[in-house]
């Protein structure tokens, strides 16, 4: 007879997820909808030649979404120990049904996502775990380099650059039969320039860029270059006179403003009954020029 193991079974994602839904479920949940995620990140940020700050984290943790008695509830813990896993979901449950009905929150119909085929998005960098700390160092410090070499570089007096890196690992299960998961990554980089300037004011302007690949990442010249000619064509700005004109909106903030529109458009809030748009669709909204598409199979995309 051979020695029994002593190794305990390392839990994976879905082990965790599945254990959570059961647990659900037997405390008193007509459906519940778990995520579980892994994560880590590495940060570097640089400043004026020297090393200012090294950060990193790995997180886990576990969402989940719970449904009882025809009430709603979502909550969240980073403790999943079994013992206290087995804790939380049976007082949030508690606490769900202290809650006033929902009508409008249930899980997704299964139709809509049967026969989905797992497409090859690419949102994982195979080389991520090649990413050294002369690779971080290197990078902010060519950042810094090229924001310094513009013209007006004499009016600089402070430059910050980082680089970013994380790699997270997600997995979701309900209890309508939904079981995905996806691992993505992500690299970022960045500088941040201030200026002086003669009246008396310190502009400070930035730039930065990303992708789900290290080798994707665009020229890291341009990007600190950008960062201080940005911050170099404030000095001497002033406050214009009041005027009705033609807005020209910056591509960094357009997302922000279309997101304004987004928000409503949301498929939570349209069920939810929290948006002006409720009730409107096949009715005209906006302009003709105005075209969205919302296509979540881009690869590497960060929506995707």
């Amino acid at each position: 007879m051979g020695k029994e193991s002593n190794v305990s079974k390392v839990e994976t994602l879905e082990d965790i997820a599945s254990r959570a839904l059961e647990i659900a479920k037997k405390k008193g949940a007509s459906d519940a909808a778990a995520r579980v995620y892994r994560e880590r990140n590495v940060e570097v940020q640089w400043r004026d030649g020297k090393l200012e700050q090294i950060k990193e984290a790995t997180t886990r943790g576990l969402n989940i979404r719970l449904y009882v008695d025809g009430k709603y509830s979502a909550v969240g813990t980073s403790d999943l120990r079994p013992e206290a896993l087995a804790t939380f979901i049976e007082d949030s449950i508690s606490l769900t049904k202290a809650l006033t009905k929902d009508p409008f929150r249930t899980l997704a119909d299964p139709k809509l996502y049967a026969g989905r085929s797992n497409a090859n998005l690419e949102l994982e960098d195979p080389k991520y775990g090649t990413v050294t700390p002369e690779m971080r160092r290197k990078f902010v410090q060519e950042l810094e380099a090229a924001a310094r070499n513009v013209p007006g570089k004499e009016k600089i007096l402070s430059v910050t650059t980082s680089f970013n890196d994380s790699r997270s690992e997600v997995f979701g299960m309900s209890t309508n039969g939904f079981t995905g998961g996806r691992v993505d990554t992500t690299f970022f980089g960045g500088a941040q320039v201030s200026v002086n300037d003669p009246a008396g004011k310190k502009p400070e302007d930035y730039d930065f860029a990303g992708s789900r690949f290290v080798g994707s990442l665009p020229d890291i010249a341009g990007i600190g270059r950008r960062a201080a000619e940005r911050t170099i064509a404030k000095i001497g700005a002033k406050k214009p006179e009041s005027a009705t004109l033609t807005m020209a909106v910056d591509n960094r903030t357009a997302g922000r403003l279309v997101g304004q529109l987004l928000g409503p458009m949301s498929a939570g809030a349209i069920q939810q009954k929290r948006s002006f748009l409720e009730g409107k669709l096949g009715q005209k909204i906006g302009s003709p020029l105005l075209d969205i598409v919302d296509d979540p199979l881009i690869p590497r995309g960060f929506g995707s």
